[in-house]
């Protein structure tokens, strides 16, 4: 099966791709660009060609069956293996940058697949089901393809002289695109080592005719050293630039402003860095580890020297926490930083939740140097599994260089109040992993009554508390910033639940099934909620999101009773909620008038917004205007068929990319789409 090309309508064959299994890793060397699909469940019934396809978040799993949308130069036959990647479908739309969440990231991966069935085609393209044999997170492939040593500098060199963007950078990951014109396009992906080795693990090249992916592992060979180079003096640095003109002014500006006097050893880091590239170093002082995670540069953005000094740490409150003479030097993975003083010299670290306890890192600049210095690429010591009494239960934990996670609880005594520890061996509680106080006969979890957790805990992993009946009453820590999968599901005696403003995420079917739950509140940080959180809740009667929604999952209120209660009431008009109630969930208003305005507060318009199943008053409807809007749910306008959804370019633009108008004009069907809102 191969397919016309939409432009010059040739047919594109795969004849002379040279392409081969990588031995060790089970994937193909090259690789298609591809879109994995779903349908909505209530249009399962239509026929396939009539369904209405959408990108879907859902990573492969090996065994399953999945739907992909296939397209020039796809050129396979059923029963043929072949590769592509899978990237949550934000990312594989608008690039890494618009990923919704840290997590989304990790969920990409290289996967092959065998072609099971045509489902319906034309002759640009098609839509398959293909069996997942093999997925490999992008992460992992320079574990599992050999690796290929190579003179050509392809870190240095990428782009042909074209401007390179990087799209997305972390610790290890770095996303590099160039194009000319937009005839010609390349893709970069290297993952770079806890040693310190890039590794160029997959590239993609996009022209006429040729949009694949290409897998491998290739490493640089190290630069030969002059004998006349003398050896840097930082190598706690990934590499130096000649950054000493830029500095030089940039320090002389800074010293003018705030009076003071840069030490000689830090106009001389900074004439060799601009700040960036630095490798992780971990200190270990009075047995405890502190890491290094960069250096905070000098220029003139939010972040840097100036930024942090004038809108951190002269401004309330924390002016009154650090000393006048203290200036950001470097920070720590959790962005609190290391000062030096401008008076002593000395250097200091900062733990914003132990705000005033102040501690000596190193008596000079010079010193501290030298610990990054004796430290780059020094590993944390690896994870050590142990068994804890305390608090009446017995704790399964995992300890890290600074921290600890507890894997499960062993409630011995049978109590029916459990207070989680905020430390065990001396270190800070900061997780809980998946299943840790699940129901089964052994942990005897599932007589717990009220369960108190410390402002400590930052993570609670997947099923939770999941099936624990008897459980009515729950601390949430004041520090929590995600919850797992199904964490509290079929708690069916919880009743109340109230979860604090640090938190960004929720997983799916977080109460689902929680019978007896009748109010639930979630703080200002909210920005993710999974598939089907709430569903068969028949008790609540009280729901407060503080947060302002970026994604609320499929089916999060079917079967609760605080949203039927608003949308089936006879005079209902809409139900919305959030932060300035700025997501509609629906409009449900009977003889609603031809022309619908909401005004800016309105962002979110979820998922059939215009489609519930009750409702079926939209055939009148003309014109619906959201100048606030930007983000729409899939079929929103489902039972507006009539109308004109006018909506904002720039809004727009800036959530979807570049080609916004496509997919907004595909989430709006049936109903049409203007762009004229300012």
């Amino acid at each position: 099966m191969n397919f016309l090309c939409s432009c010059c309508k040739r047919r594109i064959t795969n004849d002379n791709q040279k392409r081969h299994l990588i031995e060790g890793a089970g994937i193909h060397n090259i690789g298609y660009h591809l879109a994995w699909m779903e349908c909505s469940k209530e249009e399962l019934s239509l026929p396939v060609n009539k369904r209405q396809w959408l990108h879907t978040n859902q990573v492969p799993i090996v065994g399953e069956k999945r739907i992909l949308k296939v397209t020039a130069p796809f050129d396979e036959e059923i029963g043929d293996t072949f590769t592509t990647i899978f990237e949550p479908w934000q990312m594989f739309l608008n690039g890494w940058d618009s990923a919704e969440s840290p997590d989304d990231i990790g969920k990409a991966c290289a996967v092959l697949c065998r072609f099971e069935e045509v489902l319906c085609a034309d002759d640009f393209s098609a839509i398959i089901y293909a069996t997942v044999l093999k997925t490999i997170p992008f992460d992992q492939l320079y574990k599992v393809i050999p690796e290929t040593v190579t003179d050509e500098r392809f870190y240095e060199e990428f782009g042909d002289g074209q401007e390179v963007w990087t799209e997305y950078e972390d610790k290890h990951r770095l996303y590099r695109t160039w194009n000319a014109q937009g005839d010609v396009s390349q893709m970069q992906l290297i993952y770079t080592d806890d040693r310190g080795i890039r590794h160029e693990v997959l590239t993609s090249w996009y022209s006429m005719h040729d949009d694949f992916y290409y897998f491998g592992n290739t490493v640089n060979k190290p630069l030969e050293t002059r004998e006349s180079e003398v050896a840097s003096k930082y190598s706690f640095l990934e590499k130096e630039t000649d950054n000493r003109e830029k500095s030089e002014a940039r320090i002389a500006y800074l010293e003018q402003k705030y009076g003071i006097v840069f030490p000689d050893i830090l106009k001389d880091l900074y004439s060799r860095t601009d700040g960036s590239g630095m490798r992780t170093c971990y200190l270990e002082i009075d047995d405890y580890g502190y890491e290094v995670y960069e250096l905070v540069t000098l220029e003139d953005e939010d972040g840097g020297f100036e930024w942090l000094v004038d809108s951190i740490y002269r401004a309330e409150p924390m002016n009154r926490y650090i000393p006048a003479d203290w200036y950001p030097l470097a920070e720590d993975e959790g962005g609190d930083h290391f000062f030096w003083s401008s008076k002593t010299q000395q250097v200091y670290y900062v733990f914003h939740e132990e705000i005033d306890d102040k501690i000596l890192i190193a008596d000079s600049i010079e010193e501290f140097i030298e610990m990054l210095n004796d430290s780059v690429d020094m590993l944390p010591p690896e994870p050590v599994r142990s068994v804890v009494q305390a608090n009446g239960c017995q704790w399964d934990i995992t300890e890290q260089w600074d921290s600890c996670v507890i894997n499960r609880c062993v409630n011995k005594d049978s109590l029916k109040e459990v207070t989680v520890p905020s430390e065990l061996n001396g270190k800070p509680v900061i997780s809980i992993g998946d299943n840790a106080f699940a129901n089964d006969p052994v942990s005897l979890c599932r007589v717990i009554e009220t369960l108190i957790m410390p402002d400590t805990i930052h993570r609670i992993g997947n099923f939770f508390f999941k099936g624990c009946i008897y459980l009515r009453h729950i601390k949430m820590p004041a520090e929590l910033e995600s919850i797992g999968n199904e964490a509290f599901r079929g708690a069916s005696g919880l009743e109340t639940l109230a979860i604090g403003d640090k938190c960004i995420s929720i997983g799916n079917l977080f109460c689902a099934d929680a019978l007896s739950l009748r109010t639930v509140s979630i703080g200002a940080g909210i920005r993710f909620i999974g598939d089907y959180t709430f569903y068969n809740t028949p008790s609540m009667v009280g729901f407060c999101c503080n947060g302002e929604l970026r994604s609320l999952g499929h089916g999060s209120f079917w079967m609760n009773k605080w949203a039927d209660s608003q949308i089936f009431r006879p005079d209902a008009e809409m139900l919305r909620f959030c932060r300035n109630n700025s997501l509609l969930y629906r409009y449900v208003k009977q003889n609603p008038p031809i022309r619908i305005f909401f005004d800016d507060t309105v962002r979110y318009v979820f998922e059939h917004a215009f489609g519930g199943d009750a409702w079926n008053s939209g055939n009148g409807i003309t014109d619906i205007y959201f100048p606030g809007a930007d983000t729409i749910g899939a079929q929103a306008f489902k039972k507006v068929p009539y109308a004109t959804v006018h909506l904002s370019a720039s809004r727009m633009e800036a959530s979807y990319g570049s080609d916004y108008e496509y997919t907004i004009a595909s989430l709006c069907v049936p109903a049409k789409v203007v762009f004229d809102l300012p």
